[in-house]
This record gives C-alpha cells, sequence and structure tokens, in this order.
C-alpha cells in the first residue's frame, strides 16, 4: 500500500508544474526586457493565471518612454500590456502576445 501511494505521489509531482511562480515572473520580465525594441517605463506585473497544461500566463503593464501627439506633449503615456506564456516545466517563454484591456 505504502508503494501504491508513492508511485501516486511520483506521477503528481511529475505532471505539476516545477516552475514555481516567483521564477515564472522574473522569466517572463527579462524575457520582455530583451526582446522589446523601444525604451519603456514603470515594468510591473499585472496579472498571474496558470493554464491547464501548468504553463504559467504572465501579464506585464509599461509605459512608453516616447510618445506621439498630444500625449508626447502631455507626457500622459498609455499603458501598455503584454501577456507572455512560460512552460510550467521548463521556464522556457513560449509567447508574447498584446493584451487588451
Amino acid at each position: 500500500m505504502a508503494e501504491e501511494t508513492k508511485e501516486n505521489e511520483n506521477k503528481e509531482s511529475s505532471t505539476a508544474a516545477k516552475v514555481p511562480v516567483q521564477d515564472a515572473v522574473r522569466i517572463a520580465a527579462q524575457y520582455f526586457a530583451n526582446i522589446i525594441q523601444h525604451q519603456f517605463n514603470d515594468l510591473a506585473v499585472e496579472e498571474v493565471d496558470k493554464t491547464a497544461n501548468d504553463d504559467w500566463l504572465i501579464t506585464v503593464g509599461y509605459s512608453m518612454t516616447t510618445g506621439t501627439g498630444f500625449a508626447a506633449l502631455t507626457g500622459n503615456l498609455p499603458r501598455l500590456y503584454k501577456t507572455i506564456t512560460i512552460d510550467g516545466k521548463t521556464g522556457e517563454p513560449l509567447s508574447m502576445k498584446i493584451r487588451k484591456v
């Protein structure tokens, strides 16, 4: 009976997310900073979610450092968002998508 319980625990741990949320957030922020092609301010984690596949969906918010038109004149730059998918087992960034609010 003890062997069966241990076997079930091993199965559960092998399918569960191995990357803690704190690491997923750090990886997502680094990925964003490395891939983005323009200057930005105020990078912050806005949302964290875990998928049925145990991948992490990390939404980051940021502001551009420069703008055009009225936003550039007033300094009131819009907040933009990206959702970054992190593989829950390996920690590898899988995708970065625009998050509309």
